[in-house]
């Protein structure tokens, strides 16, 4: 595992001791602003009401989401190997995530919303991105995997979801990313999977965006699963998007 995936499960660990239930999210988000407050030096953060968001500080087209609540589940532990991590981890591994993204001073914006859970954060989320030219990324869990795809490592980029078509020309700029880098990704188009940025695009087509999908196993439970290549790939992705000068 190499430092900079070693250092978002770190942080996993460290945020999935903190409940964040759809609703309820505040006291992880008063946590989560101060602990991001304390290493973005150079950058700002701004209190969106039920949201967070992370604006970088040159011009850049990006915004990331990540959503900070999760649903209740019995108490557990978090586990690593050389493979997989196991533990709760929707949402609070793209948090994590993003966290090092922020650490290293990735040129992409960051908006943490909350009552994803509940399909409840498509306002925020247009209430960011309405008057500005952002290309959207949801950075969530894929559930509609098999087990094989879980195992390989692939993120998922996919042309929609089932409630929208997703911005080609940012899918497409993705996928081109992935096969011109080496990154393993599926597509998986066409299934049942629902996310916000998809949910989002249906309610104000104005949006542009796309979803980038971390398969696991054992949805919505303490030992949901997924492959420790899985978020390098993630995160090899996101460090090849470019800012604006």
């Amino acid at each position: 595992m190499n430092i900079k995936v070693s250092n978002i499960v770190d942080t996993l660990f460290k945020y999935g001791k903190l409940p964040s239930i759809s609703c309820e999210e505040q006291r992880f988000m008063k946590y989560l602003a101060k602990d991001i407050e304390s290493s973005a030096v150079s950058h700002i953060l701004y209190s969106q009401g039920e949201c967070l968001f992370y604006k970088y500080n040159k011009p850049t087209k990006w915004l990331v989401l990540a959503h900070i609540d999760r649903i209740p589940v019995e108490k557990f532990q978090y586990k690593k190997n050389h493979t997989n991590v196991v533990g709760q981890l929707d949402n609070v591994i793209s948090v994590a995530i993003l966290k090092e993204a922020i650490n290293v001073g990735l040129p992409i914006n960051i908006l943490f919303t909350t009552k994803e859970e509940i399909l409840r954060s498509c306002e925020q989320i247009y209430n960011i991105a309405k008057d500005r030219k952002y290309w959207i990324i949801d950075l969530d869990i894929d559930v509609t995997v098999k087990d094989t795809e879980v195992k390989s490592g692939a993120i998922s980029l996919r042309d929609r979801d089932c409630s929208s078509m997703f911005d080609s020309e940012v899918v497409k700029y993705l996928r081109n990313l992935c096969d011109i880098n080496n990154i393993k990704y599926i597509t998986k188009d066409g299934d049942w999977l629902v996310d916000q940025v998809g949910c989002s695009i249906n309610r104000y087509p104005e949006l542009r965006g796309c979803y980038l999908g971390l398969p696991l196993d054992n949805y919505h439970s303490h030992r949901e699963v997924m492959n420790i290549e899985c978020i390098n790939n993630a995160w090899k992705l996101l460090n090849l998007l470019e800012g604006e000068e």
